[in-house]
Order: structure tokens, then sequence, then C-alpha cells
């Protein structure tokens, strides 16, 4: 896998003896160098002698600068020049990757919705018990405790009027609030999920605390709080002002209702600058 960014340290760079040594083209064939590597997992072993027409370089300038950077390009086990230091940032990311993709699949795996069956499911369940009719079982036997025992997946997907407890108590992903998603994403398209199950988390325990709201708190209420707090901020930079001022619009609406929420436009004073100091006065 290929980052398009890779970690820089400008006290590093700049005390480095070599980089020191560099003038203004130097350092910016060095950068170049850097830039390529990461991009193309190291420098192949051919680039020296094709460098000249991919750099855009004559060879007797590019051999000029090679040499006073080529120590910082050590040729490693696969044949291809690498930068000591970059692929020790290049192994930091690669853990941190790996790192993130284990942690999806164990909240993925605890969070798993449960199995809806196909219509090939059916087609066979219908065939079998025409060929092995099976006695009817009594009623007792679909008891709740037997249900849950047998399939503890049902208990993840909070019924809609307990939205709000469940959110706050964090029992629920960004897929149970598909409206708020795509919300958020209409003017940051790429917001994860990880920060939607937070955002919803946040302003459901701000309508946790309202007493017997009205409405109740839903995906719907959500959504909206997040298209009008960003009609409010059209400068705003980032999506994390949504985990302010959502839950404050929720707060509100479910206290005084949806109008008190919206702010209103401030009104104009059309009146003459005499007539507003005659009244001050």
């Amino acid at each position: 896998m290929r980052w398009p960014y890779y970690s820089m340290y400008p006290t590093d760079f700049e005390t480095d003896e070599t980089v020191r040594r560099l003038d203004f083209e130097g350092i910016g064939f060095y950068v170049t160098l850097l830039n390529f590597a990461w991009t193309s997992d190291g420098i192949p072993p051919d680039f020296v002698l094709n460098s000249g027409k991919l750099l855009k370089l004559n060879p007797r300038t590019f051999r000029r600068l090679w040499k006073q950077v080529e120590s910082k390009f050590p040729v490693a086990a696969d044949g291809r020049f690498r930068n000591p230091r970059q692929e020790v940032e290049r192994a930091k990311a690669v853990k941190l990757h790996q790192d993130g993709v284990k942690g999806a699949k164990a909240r993925w795996k605890n969070h798993a919705p449960p199995y809806a069956p196909t219509y090939a499911d059916s087609m066979r369940s219908d065939m079998g018990s025409q060929c092995h009719p099976q006695p009817e079982p009594e009623p007792e036997q679909f008891s709740t405790e037997v249900l849950v025992k047998n399939s503890p997946n049902l208990l993840l997907r909070p019924a809609r009027a307990n939205a709000a407890a469940a959110a706050a108590n964090g029992s629920v992903i960004a897929h149970d609030f598909p409206l708020t998603a795509t919300a958020v994403r209409n003017h940051y398209p790429a917001t994860d999920d990880r920060f939607i199950t937070s955002l919803v988390h946040a302003a459901a325990a701000a309508a946790a605390d309202v007493p017997d709201p009205k409405p109740a708190f839903s995906d719907e209420l959500c959504a909206d709080a997040v298209r009008h707090c960003a009609h409010q901020s059209p400068r705003q930079q980032s999506a994390g002002l949504f985990l302010t001022t959502v839950p404050r619009f929720v707060e509100t609406a479910l206290r005084r209702g949806l109008d008190a929420a919206i702010p209103k436009p401030p009104q104009r004073d059309n009146r003459s600058r005499i007539e507003r100091i005659i009244d001050e006065l």
C-alpha cells in the first residue's frame, strides 16, 4: 500500500550534516529524491542511469548533485536505493495501518448485524419442509430467553423508541444513523464512521439530559441539527465543530422547540441616525 504523505521533521532535516552542506539546488534535488523514493517504494537500481530523463537534468548536473546526497540512499537488500530514516517512517505507517485494520475488524465482529436469510435460503427451506415435514413446535419454544440466547446479535440494533438511551450509552454504530452520516458527508465527504458514532453519542447524551423530550431524539432530528449548524457556519473548516454545535442544537430543540433552536436573523433598524439618538436621549 502506498501512502500519499510521510513524516517530515524540519529540525532533524536542517541539523543533518549532509543537508547543511547543500545549496538551494542540492536541497531541492534531495527533497525530490525523498518524494520519489516514498511514492515508488525506494529508488530503482536503474534510476541513476535514466535519472537525467526522469528529472529533466543533463547527465553532468545529475552526477554532480548525486555525489552530494548519494550517502543518504544506500543500496538495500532488494537492490533499491533507500533512505534509512524514511524506511523507519514507512515501517511506522505500515504498522499504524495494520493496527487500524485489526481494530476495524474487531469492531465489526462485535457489531455484526443479524443474519438475513436470502431467497435461496427460503427456497431450500421450503423444499426441505416439503420432503421432510416437521411437526410444528409448541409456542413456549419461542420464548424470549431462548431467542436472545440463540441470537445475541439481535440486541445490537436498538429500537427507534430507545434511540437516545442506546446512543448515549454507546451501544450504536454509525450505520444506525444513516441520515446523520449522509448530512455530515454532504459537507465533509471524507468523514469516517468513527466520527459519526462520536457525534451521535454526544448529541444523544445532550438529549438524555432533557426530561420528557418532545419529539424524541432520532436520526432525523440529529440530521436536521447537522444541516442547520452547517448553514449557520458556512466557513466551518472541518466537521469537528459539529461535536459542539449539534448537541447544543439538539438540547435546545428538545427543551424549547425547533423554532427556538434555529437562530433568527438580526433585525435591521431602518430609522435614521438622528431618530435613534433622539430615542436614546
